[in-house]
């Protein structure tokens, strides 16, 4: 229930590139995103209607939905936009240094 993605210093030379990275964990797909705060995982599935997410924007710990706006706050996986959606981002792995590697757990 765990994937290397690879060493770290790879994956953020990849990330500063524009080079996304998609990885798959438990029948889910997850995308690999750089913050001021460190790595991240989200889900490539848009809760709102299933749109995708690897073409998202990421600002302001807020990635938004390119297909109608949806914003989630990327801390909690809430949706902070707009105020009245109920929806949620699929909960995002656990992801670990080891070693100067990237390990994604379930």
């Amino acid at each position: 229930r765990e994937v290397d993605l690879g060493s770290e210093a790879a994956l953020l030379a990849r990330l500063e590139g524009a080079d996304p990275v998609v990885f798959q964990l438990q029948r889910r797909e997850y995308q690999l995103r750089k913050m001021d705060t460190g790595l991240v995982a989200h889900s490539t599935i848009c809760p709102h209607l299933l749109g995708p997410l690897t073409d998202a924007d990421l600002v302001a710990g807020r990635l938004r939905c390119p297909w109608h706006g949806y914003e989630f706050d990327m801390a909690s996986g809430e949706c902070v936009f707009p105020a009245d959606a109920s929806c949620k981002l699929a909960s995002p792995p656990i992801l670990e240094h080891r070693q100067g590697r990237i390990i994604a757990r379930s």
